[in-house]
């Protein structure tokens, strides 16, 4: 739907709002509009003709254009939403959300939307802990309109969101995914931008073995939760698809786990393994044990996220170009928001992260 035919369409639909028109009431003709708002007779047509399909006007030679169903609280929840131009954002729960929500994201992804007229609005739902409370609180934000939401998840804190997805589309059709790669949201019927797991781990592995580094290993937490191995062994499987591409088959990573199996397999390796380590945080804390025992920071070590908490270690890592991902998302959203766009295929868009280098000192 072109601007043109969308101020028609907003015309008509806000005062089908208002409740200026009734069952019964005629509308203007496609002449008349097209006069009243100095454009064509067909961009006047479509704006009625997406009226019709939402069943709210019919047209006949002789009756002309009327309107013949009353708007019920559902049509009229959907029309006040295709009127705004604000979106929100459902925040993660997961502490470590604004690791992929930065202020660099959120700024790019803020102009490119003003750039189309549309806000950026935070919602957090902390507080609603069941199904009745997340239905409550959908119903009272599209009452008031909104153009779309964005879902913004991280981890197993938002495990809730995965199993009542169901009730965005009963308030709304126009959803959007944007993740840290934590969690699998293929299966969902979301228009999703997220990070290639795969690909971070094929980059570290790439990283180390251009290096000469042969013995490679996969260092993570002792946590076992399903979610944080899921998208652990995804990464190990690119460390390992790509450590076997480049040695033709003959290497493989190894897998630690926990800071003691960590700090004694290194001692017993010696200096000519590399590690590849799950996020900084556990970069820095291998750095912080080691130096406790008395023995020198891992040599070649690779670690997940560009934490800017832990900068002052100088660690090598591996990020998600943020300014990229907003720009995505903002498109995936321009392309899917029009009013009549039915969009026959769900995009699932996984962005390579990118290898940032901290010289150490």
């Amino acid at each position: 739907m072109n601007q043109e035919q969308f101020e028609i369409y907003r015309h008509l639909a806000g005062r089908l709002i208002d409740g200026q028109l009734s069952p019964g009431s005629h509308i203007e003709s496609e002449q008349e509009l097209a006069r009243k708002f100095s454009t064509t007779r067909m961009n006047a047509y479509r704006a009625i003709k997406q009226l019709e399909r939402r069943g709210i006007v019919s047209r006949s030679k002789r009756a002309g254009t009327r309107v013949s169903a009353p708007v019920n609280p559902n049509l009229l929840r959907q029309l006040k939403c295709e009127m705004t131009r604000r979106i929100c954002v459902i925040h993660s729960r997961n502490s470590y959300e604004y690791l992929h929500w930065t202020g660099e994201f959120r700024r790019t992804l803020q102009q490119a939307l003003a750039a189309e007229d549309f806000t950026l609005e935070d919602v957090h739902l902390d507080d609603v802990r069941d199904r009745a409370e997340l239905k409550e609180k959908l119903l009272r934000l599209t009452e008031t309109g909104i153009a779309a939401f964005i879902l913004s998840v991280r981890g197993e804190e938002d495990e809730f969101l995965i199993e009542n997805s169901d009730l965005f589309f009963q308030y709304h059709n126009k959803i959007f995914v944007y993740q840290s790669g934590a969690m699998s949201w293929m299966h969902w019927p979301f228009h999703t931008v997220t990070v290639n797991i795969f690909g971070e781990g094929s980059l570290a592995a790439k990283y180390l073995m251009e290096k000469g580094i042969r013995k490679i290993a996969y260092c993570r937490r002792e946590i076992s939760s399903k979610n944080y191995l899921d998208f652990n062994r995804e990464r190990l499987l690119g460390v390992e698809f790509t450590m076997r591409r480049l040695s033709d088959g003959r290497n493989k990573p190894e897998e630690w786990v926990g800071l003691e199996q960590i700090y004694r397999n290194c001692m017993e390796n010696g200096s000519g393994c590399g590690l590849i380590v799950s996020t900084d945080e556990l970069a820095a804390r291998i750095i912080d044990y080691f130096a406790e025992r008395g023995a020198k920071r891992p040599p070649e070590m690779i670690s997940f996220d560009n934490n800017s908490e832990y900068d002052s270690y100088r660690l090598t890592t591996i990020a998600p170009p943020h300014v990229e991902m907003a720009q995505t998302l903002g498109r995936l959203i321009f392309d899917n928001i029009d009013i009549d766009s039915e969009c026959d295929f769900v995009s699932y868009i996984k962005i390579d992260s990118k290898l940032i280098i901290n010289h150490q000192e």
